[in-house]
């Protein structure tokens, strides 16, 4: 099919037929603009918006080359009549779009109704998963007929309208002069790229996508701008008043020499204040100024890491409220029962004295000791709600939004963290009652041998393998404390005083089979220990203490629910200040002490370098300290 032409939209405004030959006789429909928007309708695949383009430009030459003639005048009429139809017609399919967006959104309500609601039982499983196929199916085949909505507004319209010209041209009662455009004289106009008055740049308001009545990229004027932002604000309140809504965009034009963009503030300013390019020139005032301060927008770049020193914990997905678990027996406290396990001799048996526990304890009476499988108890824990928002100012974020896109970075970085600070508390407080060591002379030998000898008796306790791994989780800051201590250690040549690698001191806890976590986020000014590392005050002196965290992996599982993630909100409340939430960030969070134990303990940190060989110790390792 050829594409339609503005001619063909000029025939239908004066109540001709395509492709027939002008007749001067032809009688011009009651409603041309009508008539233009009814033979549109009838072809929904026209460009209407090049269409509407066209006929400006050509209304605009013909009435420059002056319009004097009649064949002028009835070419212009005939243009002004087609863009009233172009206009009727593009409000037509802006409502029919709105409309089926409307029914779509309706539809969302309620598949998400529908897949949001709670099967009560398996019996009503395949139901439930039928309903909501259904409600899926019917929101697609809507959407399919919405993409299509322009191509098949309505067929019975589409039919009445596929021969308007002739029809209208049969019963309009008002002769007419046919216009053929092509013969008509014009003069060319260049349309001016940008709005001006007087030479000085005007603001242009420029219509956005989706705004009802309006083509994207409309030129509107101020009172069109107003109805087009009331269409908006009622579709607002309708929805709850909370959204994100285009409605037009202010532009105003510059010349390049006029644009600061941050490098060249300087000679814009100068340029701008040059009365010199003015017409007719004027006398600049003799001497100078005195140089200004140079402004740097740019920022500095961002530091943090938003992935260094975090915990590593298995993670579930929190689908509900929280999570309900049982830890399940305890090796030792089963193993310790009386009830587990008996011995008997033939004398107790003849005598029916009892029994003997493998422990050595007497079991009483002649009916052999069973252990009863009890019923678990299980531990309800609640989630709670983790999140942040930032609001910036609209024109703030307009002039420098290098500054709110930073903030932003910088506070999805620090939810990361806090996140992080949350889990090790919860850690901390499920690992119970610091258990307080000293076990050597330096911070070196006291960390590792509290770490060596608290694996040892976990294995112990459960009876693990020997070779059994277990993950400790020390803060940052002590790598490079062990660092210091091994820099002053008695003995010790140049290469093993100041060459000690993150590599090395890992291995020193791996030959216990420790697997060493290192975290940001505890035991530092950021987790709430006055004058720690990262604090306002640079530090001057070691911590005198660590804890340590002590346990086998799986013992903790972090559960998160999905993440509200919202960009950009306007809200009438906000717009009142000028204003707009440019983030809200809220997940669901929860630690949980899955199963088994962790330890905490506590040893102090001594920055001396001393070794045992050097020192006298006691059976502990602890130093004997000799009485004058």
């Amino acid at each position: 099919m050829d594409p339609i032409t503005l001619q063909n939209l000029i025939n239908a405004a004066q109540g001709g037929v395509d492709g027939a030959a002008p007749d001067e006789a032809a009688k011009a429909p009651a409603d041309p603009a009508k008539a233009v928007a009814e033979y549109l309708a009838a072809h929904p695949e026209t460009d209407v918006a090049a269409l509407q383009a066209e006929a400006v430009q050509s209304f605009t030459e013909i009435s420059a080359a002056g319009a004097d003639s009649d064949d002028s005048l009835a070419a212009v009429e005939a243009l002004a009549d087609v863009i009233d139809g172009v206009k009727v017609e593009q409000e037509r399919i802006d409502a029919a779009g709105e409309e089926k967006r409307a029914k779509l959104a309706a539809l969302s309500e309620r598949v998400k109704a529908a897949t949001g609601s709670e099967a009560e039982g398996e019996d009503n499983a395949d139901a439930d998963a039928t309903a909501e196929a259904e409600v899926v199916a019917e929101a697609e085949a809507v959407a399919v007929d919405a993409a299509g909505a322009d191509a098949n507004v309505d067929a019975g319209a589409a039919a009445e309208t596929a021969a308007a010209p002739e029809a209208v041209a049969a019963s309009a009662a008002k002769p007419v002069k046919r216009v053929r455009l092509s013969q008509i004289p014009r003069k060319t106009v260049v349309m001016p790229a940008e709005n001006t008055v007087d030479n000085t740049p005007r603001a242009a308001i420029i219509a956005s996508a989706d705004v009802a009545g309006f083509a994207t990229g409309q030129n509107l004027s101020t009172r069109e701008l107003a109805d087009a932002a009331n269409v908006k604000l009622q579709s607002l309140s309708a929805s709850g008043g909370k959204a994100s809504a285009s409605v037009a965009r202010i532009h105003i034009p510059f010349d390049e020499e006029l644009t600061a963009d941050g490098r060249n503030d300087q000679d814009v300013i100068d340029y701008a204040a040059d009365t010199s390019r003015l017409d007719g020139g004027s006398l600049v005032a003799a001497g100078g100024w005195c140089a200004p301060s140079e402004t740097l927008y740019e920022l500095g770049g961002i530091l943090a890491d938003a992935n260094a020193g975090l915990i590593d914990l298995p993670e579930v997905k929190a689908a509900r409220g929280g999570l309900r678990f049982t830890e399940g027996p305890d090796y030792a406290a089963l193993y310790g029962d009386p009830k587990i396990g008996f011995i008997q001799t033939e004398a107790q048996a003849a005598a029916g004295s009892g029994f003997t526990s493998p422990t050595g304890a007497t079991i009483t009476g002649t009916e052999k000791p069973f252990l009863r499988v009890p019923c678990p108890d299980f531990t309800d824990v609640r989630a709670e709600a983790a999140g942040l928002g930032i609001v910036a100012g609209i024109l703030a974020n307009d002039a420098y939004p290098e500054m709110t896109q930073e903030i932003v970075e910088h506070a999805l970085i620090a939810h990361s963290h806090r996140i992080n600070t949350r889990t090790l508390n919860r850690q901390v407080s499920l690992s119970g009652t610091a258990i307080s060591l000293s076990l050597g002379p330096s911070a070196t030998t006291s960390v590792l041998n509290a770490v060596g000898i608290q694996i040892v008796d976990y294995r112990y306790a459960n009876r693990m393998s020997p070779e059994a791994e277990l993950e400790i989780v020390l803060p940052l800051w002590l790598k490079e404390l062990v660092r210091a201590d091994q820099s002053v250690r008695n003995g010790s040549n140049v290469t093993e005083a100041f060459e000690v690698t993150d590599q090395k001191i890992d291995a020193w806890f791996k030959a216990r089979n420790a697997v060493p976590r290192w975290v940001y986020d505890w035991q530092d000014a950021f987790s709430g220990v006055a004058g720690g590392f990262g604090a306002a005050t640079a530090i001057t002196a070691w911590p005198t203490t660590v804890d340590i965290m002590i346990y086998k992996a799986g013992t903790f599982v972090r559960a998160r629910g999905e993440v509200i993630s919202v960009d950009a909100i306007y809200d009438p409340t906000s717009l009142k200040q000028n204003d707009f939430h440019r983030l809200f960030v809220e997940e669901k969070l929860l630690v949980i002490k899955r199963r088994w134990k962790s330890r905490l303990v506590r040893v102090p940190l001594a920055v001396n370098g001393a070794v045992g060989a050097a020192r006298e110790l006691d059976a502990q390792g602890k130093i004997v300290v000799t009485t004058p």
